[in-house]
């Protein structure tokens, strides 16, 4: 049986848990990542809110004072899942991205025009939308660091969700030559390149279906 890595927690009802489960994989889902959240003073005005992860829309809803604005303002999502997580807060975001950077980026620009925009973000956010909006500002509403302890057994196949998910897994763990390592998306196919790893796959869409169909094509 092979053993997969993912370097985030999956709900039971998930789809890429559901594949693994009818397949002949073990499956040990993990962050290694830790959270803790950063108290916001005060919000910078802006036309639009764009949050780029679940955990900037959690960490947010735990505060009354951003709480409070978010129906006053445009919302907008690097991706569908935390879309989802607003939506299930009962806020409707405007803008949903498809979860890749450049594209993200282009399309939310072309989107907005000239209105203004405040980016929801972590203390360590590699700002991977800015480029496109230099004059925007931002507002960190949580800290986000790699655990320095945890144990994971040997996995077949390692699929990084993030960076820092990737820097911290080879803090502790060198690479091996037969696992298989698959990135999620660009950015963290990117940090993988520069912690030495030879070869990595990338998922088509950064999702778990996208992850789902770099196995099936690695295993078929």
């Amino acid at each position: 049986m092979k053993r997969v890595f993912i370097s985030r927690y999956l709900e039971e009802d998930s789809f890429l848990r559901q594949q693994l489960s009818k397949t002949n994989f073990h499956l040990h889902d993990e962050s290694l990542i830790s959270f803790s959240l950063v108290e916001v003073p005060e919000i910078p005005s802006s036309n639009w809110l764009f949050f780029y992860s679940k955990n900037g829309v959690k960490f947010s809803l735990a505060q009354a004072i951003i709480k409070e604005v978010l129906p006053h303002r445009h919302l907008a999502t690097m991706g569908k899942g935390t879309a989802k997580v607003l939506e299930d807060a009962g806020f409707a975001p405007e803008f949903i991205g498809n979860g890749h950077p450049a594209m993200t980026g282009i399309a939310f620009h072309e989107f907005i025009e000239t209105a203004s925009v405040l980016f929801i973000q972590a203390q360590q956010s590699r700002h991977s939308l800015q480029s496109f909006f230099p004059d925007a500002p931002s507002l960190v509403v949580y800290d986000n660091f790699p655990k320095q302890q945890f144990s994971i057994p040997t996995p077949d196949i390692l699929v990084f969700t993030s960076p820092m998910n990737a820097e911290a897994y080879y803090q502790i763990y060198n690479p091996l030559s037969h696992q298989i390592v698959i990135a999620i998306g660009a950015t963290t196919a990117s940090a993988l390149e520069n912690l030495g790893i030879a070869t990595i796959h990338t998922a088509n869409s950064p999702s778990e279906r996208g992850v789902w169909e770099v196995i099936e094509q690695l295993y078929n």
